[in-house]
């Protein structure tokens, strides 16, 4: 390999490890929205989604970091 190569490669890892970082960070917004809005629905609307109000308090209760 080539010092020039190498040099490249590495260049290039910093910013496919940020852009990494981003879409983590878009997932753990995403998660929280999503949370949050379930967490406001009424139980006619939770039952439209086959959802008791015990299964979308758990799931509004999850910290954003957990699938």
């Amino acid at each position: 390999m080539s010092a020039l190569h190498w040099t490249d490669r590495v260049a290039r890892r910093p910013m496919h490890c940020t852009a990494g970082l981003f879409v983590l960070i878009a997932e753990w917004v995403r998660r929280s929205e999503s949370r949050r809005a379930l967490a406001g629905l009424s139980d006619r609307e939770l039952r439209d989604f086959g959802l008791t109000r015990f299964e979308a308090v758990r799931e509004a209760r999850k910290p954003f970091w957990r699938a």
